[in-house]
């Protein structure tokens, strides 16, 4: 298993599923157990332009992601 893998993993352990939603214009990510990831989290730099085309594409202002 590569090294960004193993991270990779250990971080869907961790934090996933995560869930999004759409506050006061902005796009707010919680991990498993509801705790806010802040802008600078690596989870949120992750998904975050994911996020930004399910808003473009599909009108989507909320959802869940179950894996990276």
């Amino acid at each position: 298993m590569e090294d960004w893998e193993k991270e990779y993993k250990e971080l869907e352990e961790k934090y996933y599923p995560i869930t999004w939603d759409i506050n006061d214009g902005q796009i707010e990510i919680y991990c498993k157990n509801g705790k806010f990831l802040p802008i600078d989290h690596k989870i949120y730099s992750f998904e975050v332009d994911f996020i930004k085309d399910q808003i473009e594409k599909y009108s989507t202002y909320s959802g869940e992601i179950c894996c990276i």
